[in-house]
C-alpha cells in the first residue's frame, strides 16, 4: 500500500472520551470532539485515494471468501502519531468502527525480530493478580477490586480453565520471588500508572517497603516477568496504555512487549469498574477458550459497549505475535451446561495477517481464514507435514525459493513461513518465495507449514545458498564491434610461447615488405588482361575503366545464434490474486537471431491470463488462445548478446506447470542452439522409498 505522509494527521487534536474514572493521576484536557467526528477525520487522513482503493479490494476479497481482515498498526516511522487513539478509527462510508467488529480486529503491532510461538499448556491457565494501593496515592479498595475480579472469573475457575492467585503485597520484590517459584501465564495489574513529565517514560505505581509508591518502569517490570512463561499482561491503570509525547517507546505497555511479553492490554483512558469487569470477563473467557488475543479483545470491546457505551475504545492491544495465538491449549473436558442454559455462539475471528505500518507505510491486512463458529473446537488431527526439498536459485542477486509439501498428508496447509538465518522473513500462500533484499553473502533458509487450526509443522531442512551479485536485472553490455565476428569451424591455432613474442614484430615487417614488393612488380609489368574497374595508377593522369573478370564470392559460414531460456523472478500483481512470472530469453551469439517464436504452454485451462515480450526494439504483445492454455509471441530479430524479457501472468491458484519455449529460424549448425525450453516450477526430485522390503 502506498506511503501516507504524516502531515495530514499532524493537525488532529488529542481526544478524550470524558468518562469519569477512579484511578486517574492527572486532569484531562478540555472538551474534545465527538469520537465519531474524530474517527472519521482520522480515517480520511489515513486512507487516501489509492490506499482506500486497496482497502476496499481487501475487504471485498475477505467477504467473498468469508474470512476476517486484521488491521495492524506500526509507529516505527511516525512516532509522533502513536499518541492518537487509533481504536476510534471510523469508516464514514460504511458507518462503522472497525475495531468493534470481530471480522476487522484492530491492534498496535510491535515488530521485533524474535519469533513468538504459542505456548503449549496442559491444564488451566494461571493468572497472577497484583493490586497496588500505595499510601501516598488515592486509595484503592483492594478487597473490593479482588472480589469483583474473582466473582467475574469464577465460572472459568470452576470449569478448570483458569487459576487465580492474588499477590499479598504489591511490591516488585514479591513479584520477583513469586515468579521464581511458580509459573504463570497471565499477569493482571490493578493500580495507578503515569509517565515522567521530563523523560516521558511510563511507569506503574507499586508499593515500596515504606508503603509509599515505588515507580516501576515497563522495562524493569519486563525483566521480572521474564522469569515466567507469561504470554499476556493486562494493565488496568488509567495511563498504562497512554503513549508519551516525548518517547513513544517509553510507554509501559510497549516497553513490556519489547522485553519479551507477546501481548499487552492497557488502558489509554480512565475506565470505570463496570467497564473493567465486563472487559476482563469476556477477555479471559475468550483467551482460555484458545481464541487469538486480538479477537478476544474485540469481543471484550463489545461487552464494554453493552455495559458502558462510552468506554469501548479505552483498551489498547499491543501485540508482537503475528497470528495472535498465545497458547496451544490441549483439549479439556467440557462441563455439561445446566438445564435451560443457553450456549452462546462464537464470533468469526480473523487469523494471521502481515503487519501494516501507519501512517508512514500503511498496508491493509491480508484476508486469511476465520475460525469455525463453535464455542469449543474439536482437537485437530495434528500439525501439517514438514515441507520437503527446499531449493534455492539465485538470479542477479535475487533468491528464488521453491519446496514441496507431501501430498498424502491429511492436514491442509493454508500458508508457509519462510525463515532466513533463523528469523522469519515472509508468509506466502504458494510453495515458492522471492527474496530480493539480501546483499552478497551466505544465507540459510527453512520453511514452516501453517494449518487452518494455527498448528505449525517442524522446520524443513535448511537450504544454504550464496549471493554474489547485489544488482538485480543488470543491463547487458554490448560488444564494441558493430558486427560480430563469425566463429570458424576449425580450432584456433595455439598461441605462440611467450619467449618468441619478441620476434613477432620482425616477421610482420618482413611480410609487409614482401607484399609491397609484389604489388609494385604487378603494377610495372605489362598488362596481359583486364584491369580492375576504378583502379588509379600512381603518377598517371588517366584511369582505366575496362571490365573486371567475374570472381565468385567467398563462401560464408552459416550464421550461429545460441538461444537459451532462464527463469528470472516472480511477483504478485498488486490488488489481485494473479501471479506474474518473468523469464529471460538470451541470444548468446555470436550472430543475430531471426524469426524468433516464443510459446507459453500449460495443461490447465484458464491458467494463462496474458503474456508479453520486452525486447531491445520495444514491447510486443502475444496471442492467447481461447481456453487460456497457450500463448504465442513473435519477434522478428534479436541481436547477438542481448536478452528478451517474457512476462507471463497466471492465476495464483493454478498448480499446473508452465513451459516457455524460444525457437529461432536461424540455421545454426548445432540443432540444440536453435531452441530451448524452461519448465516452471522445475520438477522436484523423487522422494526416496522408505518402505521396508517385502519379507
Amino acid at each position: 500500500m502506498p506511503f501516507v505522509p504524516p502531515e495530514p494527521l499532524g493537525g488532529l487534536p488529542a481526544v478524550r472520551l470524558g468518562v469519569r474514572g477512579e484511578r486517574r493521576l492527572k486532569a484531562d484536557a478540555p472538551s474534545p470532539p465527538s469520537p465519531k467526528e474524530f474517527g472519521a477525520d482520522l480515517f480520511r487522513a489515513l486512507f487516501n485515494d489509492k490506499a482506500l482503493a486497496i482497502l476496499r479490494t481487501s475487504q471485498y476479497v475477505a467477504a467473498k471468501r468469508q474470512r476476517g481482515l486484521r488491521l495492524r498498526i506500526r509507529f516505527a516511522d511516525a512516532t509522533a502519531l502513536a499518541n492518537l487513539p487509533w481504536e476510534l478509527l471510523y469508516d464514514p462510508e460504511r458507518h462503522w468502527y472497525p475495531c468493534q467488529l470481530s471480522r476487522f480486529p484492530t491492534l498496535r503491532f510491535v515488530d521485533l525480530p524474535e519469533p513468538v510461538l504459542p505456548l503449549r499448556v496442559t491444564g488451566p491457565l494461571r493468572m497472577l493478580v497484583v493490586i497496588s494501593s500505595p499510601s501516598d496515592l488515592p486509595a484503592l479498595e483492594v478487597e473490593r477490586e479482588w472480589t469483583l475480579l474473582r466473582d467475574e472469573l469464577d465460572p472459568l475457575v470452576q470449569s478448570g480453565r483458569l487459576e487465580l492467585e492474588l499477590l499479598p503485597v504489591a511490591s516488585l520484590e514479591d513479584v520477583r520471588e513469586t515468579l521464581m517459584h511458580r509459573d504463570f501465564h497471565i499477569f493482571h495489574y490493578i493500580g495507578h500508572g503515569g509517565s515522567d513529565e521530563d523523560t516521558g517514560e511510563g511507569h506503574l505505581a507499586f508499593t515500596g517497603p515504606d508503603g509509599r509508591q515505588r515507580r516501576v518502569t515497563g522495562s524493569q517490570l519486563g525483566v521480572m516477568l521474564s522469569n515466567s512463561p507469561i504470554r499476556l499482561a493486562v494493565l488496568n491503570s488509567c495511563e498504562g496504555g497512554h503513549v508519551s509525547d516525548v518517547d513513544p517507546y517509553a510507554s509501559t505497555a510497549i516497553a513490556l512487549v519489547e522485553q519479551g511479553i507477546p501481548a499487552v492490554v492497557a488502558m489509554q483512558f480512565q475506565i470505570t469498574d463496570a467497564a473493567a469487569t465486563a472487559f476482563s470477563r469476556t477477555l479471559y473467557d475468550s483467551v482460555t477458550a484458545g481464541r487469538p488475543v486480538d479477537l478476544a479483545v474485540t469481543l471484550a470491546r463489545q461487552a464494554v459497549l453493552a455495559a458502558s457505551e462510552g468506554e469501548w475504545a479505552t483498551p489498547v492491544l499491543y501485540l508482537r505475535a503475528v497470528d495472535g495465538v498465545l497458547f496451544d491449549l490441549e483439549a479439556r473436558p467440557e462441563a455439561p451446561p445446566e438445564p435451560g442454559a443457553t450456549v452462546p455462539a462464537a464470533a468469526l475471528p480473523a487469523a494471521t495477517v502481515p503487519a501494516a505500518t501507519v501512517p508512514a507505510a500503511t498496508v491493509p491486512a491480508v484476508a486469511l481464514p476465520v475460525a469455525r463458529p463453535a464455542e469449543r473446537a474439536a482437537p485437530a488431527p495434528g500439525p501439517p507435514a514438514q515441507p520437503q526439498h527446499v531449493r534455492a536459485e539465485v538470479v542477479d542477486g535475487v533468491v528464488n525459493l521453491m519446496w514441496r509439501q507431501p501430498p498424502d498428508h491429511s492436514v491442509p496447509v493454508r500458508a508457509w513461513e519462510v525463515w532466513r538465518n533463523g528469523v522469519r522473513h515472509a508468509i506466502v500462500t504458494l510453495p515458492m518465495a522471492l527474496d530480493d533484499t539480501p546483499g552478497p553473502g551466505e544465507y540459510s533458509y527453512s520453511v514452516v507449514a501453517l494449518g487452518d487450526d494455527e498448528m505449525r509443522s517442524p522446520h524443513s531442512q535448511t537450504c544454504t545458498t550464496y549471493v554474489t551479485k547485489p544488482v538485480r536485472n543488470a543491463a547487458p553490455v554490448s560488444p564494441p564491434s558493430p558486427r560480430p565476428v563469425p566463429r570458424r569451424a576449425e580450432p584456433a591455432p595455439p598461441s605462440p610461447p611467450p619467449a618468441r613474442r619478441k620476434s613477432r614484430a620482425g616477421w610482420i615487417l618482413l611480410l609487409l615488405a614482401i607484399v609491397a614488393g609484389f604489388g609494385a612488380w604487378s603494377l610495372m609489368r605489362p598488362s596481359s588482361g583486364p584491369v580492375e574497374t576504378g583502379t588509379v595508377i600512381p603518377h598517371s593522369s588517366e584511369t582505366t575503366t575496362s571490365k573486371k573478370a567475374v570472381v565468385p564470392p567467398p563462401v560464408q559460414p552459416p550464421p550461429e545464434a545460441d538461444l537459451s531460456v532462464a527463469y528470472s523472478h516472480r511477483q504478485q500483481v498488486l490488488g489481485s490474486e494473479e501471479l506474474e512470472l518473468v523469464f529471460a530469453v538470451k541470444n548468446g551469439g555470436p550472430d543475430d537471431s531471426d524469426g524468433i517464436v516464443v510459446t507459453v504452454d500449460s495443461a490447465q485451462p484458464g491458467m494463462l491470463r496474458s503474456a508479453k515480450v520486452a525486447s531491445p526494439g520495444g514491447e510486443s504483445s502475444c496471442t492467447l488462445n481461447a481456453d487460456g492454455t497457450s500463448a504465442t509471441c513473435e519477434i522478428a530479430r534479436q541481436p547477438a548478446k542481448t536478452e528478451l524479457t517474457v512476462r507471463v501472468t497466471m492465476s495464483s491458484a493454478a498448480a499446473a506447470p508452465v513451459e516457455v519455449t524460444a525457437e529461432s529460424s536461424t540455421s545454426d549448425p548445432h540443432d540444440d542452439n536453435n531452441a530451448d525450453t524452461y519448465t516452471f516450477p522445475p520438477p522436484a526430485p523423487e522422494l526416496p522409498d522408505t518402505s521396508p522390503p517385502n519379507s
